[in-house]
């Protein structure tokens, strides 16, 4: 299926641009937060959000939980 929203233009990937190369991470390329996908044309879709795997070599997402009270 995510295969599909690549081939369909839907969203793109990530290409990481830096001084003297770029390659493509295989992530999905996103907005900041709250985190759009970009479509092949370089536009945000404001119906989707993306969070996750599909955005590994994008961002790196961290997620914290405890059981102590918050005393």
């Amino acid at each position: 299926m995510t295969g599909d929203l690549h081939d369909r233009g839907i969203w793109s990937s990530f290409v990481n641009r830096g001084a003297s190369e770029e390659y493509d991470t295989g992530g999905v390329a996103v907005t900041a937060s709250p985190f759009h996908p970009v479509d092949r044309h370089g536009r945000p879709d404001e119906g989707l959000h993306v969070l996750g795997i599909p955005t590994e070599h994008t961002r790196w997402f961290m997620q914290v939980g405890s059981s102590r009270s918050g005393q």
